[in-house]
This record gives structure tokens, C-alpha cells and sequence, in this order.
């Protein structure tokens, strides 16, 4: 080889060099190429299979009753605060703060001190006065005593009786009693101390007794539902770390508040045992009227260029639709949403693949139920699928 080489001139072995080079370029260019057909080919199968990934489903519109959320916090039905009704000082708190109480239970006792006495000279001077009534009754019919006299002693009888109603009130004002079902809440003095007629020192209530049941979820809710509120419906109440429960309307005001132009509504929940407590932050969900909607999952939802909130959906023509929706309720199940035709097939699966306007290639379609149904994506302008 090196003894043909050398016999060649200078001029044949440059061109010796520059065909080695060329056919060198033409070989490395050859499998160069042959990797990108293949990085091609991969790309094409994977833009295949990410076209076929599409699904759909059909969704019916169903009928669906509005509702609203509204915030509030639970309050006892009543709260009273007992005064005392007559002067004296304090003998004895029967109950403790916090207990339960029935209608009628003494909470407080006050030191009747002289009062049973007055009562029993009260019922006395009563029969006294009877009797000279009588006496001067029988006299009266026999023409022995004058009508003043008869007058009189009527008279003195009824305001015997009057005093005698007064003693025993006031010998009942040293118990303080329940005035219905409730809880003890607080007091407000000490075994000991001297209350007057309707003030204790700077509070005006010896006790306070709350009513628990129903509890009292209040709130506002705007001019523009007013008129679609269903007040018979059922009033589903959540309170953070509690079950759903359920309650009534029992009130909606007819005047809107001046500075919010919203009306105050009541809502009765409610609560045998007082297991649940006053003073909790609840979210209270109002029925409004019923509407025909679509129930879907909120990971369907997208935004179209101008931010408006829909989903894609098929015609049967395969084509791809931008549909606008209003969402308007939202529960365990998912949304419920309108603007979307009686029967819409929906976009379930790829929905990032596939652009309003482009048109699918239904290769195999179950028009049963919810079912999803695999496609192809083909696009219209190219027509490539």
C-alpha cells in the first residue's frame, strides 16, 4: 500500500485526500439523518397517542334547587337577666353557674327575714275583717247599723285582703325562680350580699339564664335573593368540627338594614341536650329557586382567551366548543353550573390537547348514561390526525 502510494505525484494524492473526505462527510451525514427520522417517527407516535387520549361524557341537565351561603353565629333563643323584687340580704344559690334548670327552680334565695311573720298578722287582721263584715252585713238587713258603717267595713275587708295578697308576693320575691328551661349562665353576686328592688351593686341581674333550644343562626342576605328565598325549605347549618344539620327559618325582615341595603333572616336550629354552643361561627346555606343544571367536577372548568370560565364540549358534528358557564351552587358532589345546552357531550379527559373550533374524528361513541368514549383528535385546518 505505502509502495502504490509512493509512485503517486503530488497532485493525485491531494485529490486522494479530498474524495476520503467527501465520502467521510457523506457516511457520517448518512446515520446522522437516520437518527432524526428516528427522533421523527417517535415524535408522531407520541403527538398519536396524546391525540388519543381524549374523552367524553355525557352530562343532562337536572333540576337543582339554589341556595346561599351566609355566615353567622349561633345565639341562645332567650337570655334573661333575673332582678330581685324585693330588698334583702342574699341566704343561698341552690344551683350552681353552668347547670341545667327547669321552669319554676329556685336559683336564689333572699333572707326573708320578718316576712313570714307579717304574712301570718296579714291573715289574721284578713279574718278579723271578715267577720265585723259579716257582723255589720246582718245588722244592716235589721235596720241597726247605718249604710256608712256597712261601707266601712266592707271597706276595711278588702284592703285586709289586699295586704295580705301584698305579704304573701312578697314573701315569694325572696325565691328567685327559673322563668323557663335553660342553662344557669352566670351570677353576678355572693351568699351574703344585700340586693335592693331591681339593682345589685353595678349590675342590675343577680343571674342570667340562657334558653339553648332552638339555637338562633342570624345573618343578612342581599336585596337581590330576597325575593328568590324558599322560607319552608330546609336550612342546612355547618359549624366547623360538627356534623350537617339542618334548620328552619323562622324570621326575614321586611325593612333592609339602612348602611347595607341587606335584610336580616333567622334561622331556628335545633339543639336537645345543648350539646351545641351559643356563640359558635357558622355558615348557614338558604334554598333560592329551582333551576334546571349540569352537575360537574371543577377540574373540567378552563378559561377561555378574554378569562371567561367553561368547558369544552362536542357537537355531533365533532367539533370542539368553548362553552361560557355560571357556576352556581357548589357541594360534595362537585358543581352545579349553567349555560350549557338540555344535553352537552363534555370533554372529560385531554381537554389541554383540543382548541375550540377543532374538529374530532369519533372513532367509537357510547351515547348511554355518563359513559366516556375514546377518540381521535384530527385537526380541521390540516386535516392531519
Amino acid at each position: 500500500m505505502r509502495a502504490w502510494y509512493a509512485k503517486l505525484n503530488r497532485p493525485t494524492r491531494l485529490a486522494v485526500w479530498i474524495m476520503g473526505g467527501i465520502c467521510l462527510w457523506m457516511a457520517t451525514g448518512l446515520f446522522s439523518s437516520g437518527r432524526e427520522g428516528e427522533k421523527d417517527n417517535t415524535s408522531l407516535r407520541d403527538k398519536r397517542e396524546i391525540s388519543a387520549r381524549i374523552g367524553i361524557r355525557l352530562s343532562r341537565a337536572e333540576p337543582h334547587q339554589r341556595s346561599i351561603a351566609l355566615n353567622g353565629v349561633t345565639e341562645p333563643n332567650r337570655v334573661v337577666g333575673l332582678k330581685a323584687q324585693t330588698a334583702g340580704p342574699i341566704l343561698n344559690f341552690p344551683i350552681k353557674e353552668g347547670n341545667q334548670v327547669k321552669k319554676g327552680e329556685v336559683l336564689v334565695e333572699i333572707d326573708p327575714q320578718n316576712r313570714p311573720e307579717q304574712l301570718r298578722r296579714a291573715q289574721a287582721l284578713v279574718e278579723q275583717r271578715e267577720i265585723e263584715y259579716k257582723a255589720s252585713q246582718r245588722l244592716a238587713k235589721k235596720g241597726f247599723t247605718t249604710e256608712v258603717r256597712y261601707a266601712e267595713s266592707k271597706t276595711q275587708m278588702e284592703d285586709a285582703r289586699r295586704e295580705l295578697k301584698q305579704a304573701q308576693i312578697d314573701l315569694s320575691n325572696t325565691k328567685i325562680r327559673a322563668p323557663f328551661d335553660g342553662v344557669l349562665e352566670r351570677l353576678n353576686a355572693e351568699v351574703g350580699d344585700f340586693v335592693g328592688v331591681g339593682v345589685f351593686g353595678g349590675e342590675s341581674a343577680i343571674a342570667q339564664v340562657v334558653d339553648p333550644d332552638p339555637l338562633i343562626i342570624a345573618s343578612s342576605i342581599p336585596q337581590t335573593d330576597l325575593p328568590k328565598i324558599q322560607r319552608e325549605g330546609d336550612v342546612e347549618v355547618r359549624i366547623p368540627g360538627m356534623e350537617l344539620m339542618h334548620g328552619r327559618i323562622r324570621y326575614v325582615a321586611s325593612v333592609a338594614d339602612n348602611a347595607s341595603r341587606s335584610f336580616r333572616v333567622e334561622v331556628e336550629l335545633p339543639n336537645e341536650g345543648y350539646k351545641t354552643a351559643a356563640g359558635l361561627t357558622a355558615e348557614i346555606r338558604l334554598p333560592l329557586e329551582t333551576v334546571q343544571a349540569h352537575r360537574l367536577s371543577s377540574s373540567l372548568l378552563g378559561l377561555d382567551d378574554a378569562g371567561g370560565v367553561g368547558v369544552k364540549t362536542v357537537d355531533e358534528n365533532g367539533l370542539v366548543h368553548f362553552r361560557t358557564i355560571t357556576i352556581l351552587d357548589e357541594d360534595e358532589s362537585g358543581l352545579w353550573v349553567a349555560g350549557l345546552p338540555e344535553q352537552a357531550w363534555i370533554i372529560t379527559q385531554g381537554q389541554a390537547f383540543v382548541n375550540d373550533g377543532q374538529r374530532l374524528n369519533l372513532k367509537k361513541v357510547k351515547r348511554e348514561g355518563q359513559e366516556a368514549a375514546r377518540t381521535t383528535a384530527k385537526d380541521k385546518p390540516t386535516g392531519e390526525e
